[in-house]
């Protein structure tokens, strides 16, 4: 029987074989599935008109297998190795990092879609470029993160002109890494926290706008996606309880 709709199982154990190497598995851990992100895609790709569902399926892997390998290799340390075990792992991390990365050029290769290859290429090349700010240092660490952290999904959601996606993509994921992410390293720094406003003010915003998309409009995802961020904004366990308290106080 044809399926005509994206399933979030399925996609789930299909990149989970994708991901099950058993020479990898025996030095380093499988890497998780983000499934705010692996959401964010569903809800996106489900809503568009001229794409089959097998083409919805591989697109939804294929980006978070590109997202795997980033976040692989950013798993790599300079830390000094101090046994043979530390220099395996190592070194089969980066190849893992790489092996993913291959695993996705393979999946579009059998669809024939240069043009993904080359957006996604671009957002790669933009990601990595941040990343090595954030590490020197320099200036502007909060932009090079929001980079780091939605490029991929950006240059995705722009693929296909979708620019209220965008937004979303980039407030949507920088407010998770600001709320739930930074504050447990670096504690209510007041730059993380105005950051966090503001990024809460377009998210906001971002959820109205996608009312009026007509991709993804009242799909089941959409829908899932709406609640998973009102129930982020509205969460008594992260800082923006703290943040949203902020005004009031401050009276």
């Amino acid at each position: 029987m044809q399926e005509y709709t994206l399933n979030k199982t399925n996609i789930r154990q299909s990149l989970k074989d994708h991901l099950s190497h058993s020479y990898l598995l025996k030095y380093i851990q499988q890497p998780e599935i983000d499934e705010d992100k692996l959401l964010l895609l569903l809800a996106f790709f489900e809503g568009l008109p001229d794409l089959t569902v097998k083409q919805k399926h591989t697109y939804v892997i294929t980006t978070l297998l590109v997202q795997i390998a980033l976040d692989t290799h950013e798993q790599v340390t300079s830390d000094k190795i101090t046994s043979q075990e530390q220099l395996v792992q190592r070194q089969l991390t980066v190849l893992a990092g790489d092996f993913y990365s291959g695993l996705y050029y393979q999946l579009l290769s059998q669809i024939d879609d240069i043009s993904l290859v080359r957006t996604l290429a671009r957002a790669i090349k933009e990601i990595n470029e941040h990343k090595m700010r954030i590490y020197e240092g320099n200036q502007g660490e909060i932009i090079s993160l929001t980079i780091v952290e939605s490029s991929l999904y950006k240059h995705l959601f722009s693929y296909y002109n979708c620019s209220s996606w965008v937004q979303l993509a980039e407030s949507f994921l920088m407010y998770k890494k600001l709320n739930l992410q930074l504050p447990s390293l670096f504690g209510l720094d007041h730059s993380i926290l105005d950051h966090s406003k503001f990024n809460q003010s377009i998210l906001i915003k971002s959820l109205s706008n996608l009312d009026h998309s007509q991709v993804g409009f009242h799909t089941h995802y959409k829908n899932q996606l709406v609640n998973r961020i009102e129930s982020l904004i509205n969460s008594e366990t992260s800082h923006p309880k703290y943040i949203l308290n902020t005004a009031v106080e401050d009276e």
